[in-house]
């Protein structure tokens, strides 16, 4: 696939809202958008006998997983992957999956190996508890020779004299606002504005 676009495709208790690849499939600045699944892999489901490649300008925008039961689990917004894939450029992001326990809004790794030589993996997240999460990897092997997955970061939130509240906060690269602050801290004599 070269210079190419999927977009707005949905299966429904299956596997690959966009592409279900079982062979070999190679992607070159092309665009899987959109595209949905009641199962596994919103935007790609990449079998262990598959081997799918990733390069020059492409994209993985905008996709989505949501279970169905218990074996079609909503995991992998962007890719569910058990075979070989290989990010050698390229972007995923803005993709959710709709699991509540399990599972990545971006990539999705229970067995098989994930190459990753460039390209960034950012932004995607869980739809239900708002948490980013653009790579869960349960089993198989990640080689990550360069490249950017976004990495969670804990804030520390100083209270500036005050008592109790939250303590610390989870964001990731490309947050536009801080995450919800559960408990306030307190001071007497003063009016809480917020974190700066």
């Amino acid at each position: 696939m070269t210079r190419s676009t999927i977009e707005n495709c949905k299966a429904y208790y299956a596997t690959g809202g966009g592409v279900d690849n079982d062979a070999i499939f190679t992607m070159t600045d092309s665009t899987i958008k959109d595209c949905s699944v009641t199962g596994c892999g919103g935007g790609i489901y990449n079998y262990s006998t598959g081997t799918f490649t990733m390069s020059g300008n492409s994209a993985i925008k905008n996709c989505s997983a949501a279970p169905y039961d218990a074996t079609w689990n909503g995991r992998g917004g962007a890719i569910c992957n058990i075979g070989t894939f290989n990010m050698e450029n390229g972007e995923i992001s803005g993709c959710t999956t709709a699991n509540e326990t399990l599972g990545a809004g971006g990539v999705e790794q229970s067995s098989g190996t994930f190459n990753m030589k460039n390209g960034m993996i950012w932004g995607n997240k869980n739809s239900v508890t708002g948490e980013r999460n653009s790579l869960y990897q349960t089993g198989g092997t990640l080689n990550k020779t360069g490249g950017y997955i976004d990495p969670k970061t804990v804030i520390t939130l100083d209270a500036n004299g005050g008592t109790g509240g939250t303590e610390s906060v989870t964001v990731c690269y490309g947050d536009t606002a801080m995450p919800k602050i559960e408990v306030l801290p307190t001071r007497t004599g003063t009016t809480f504005n917020g974190f700066y």
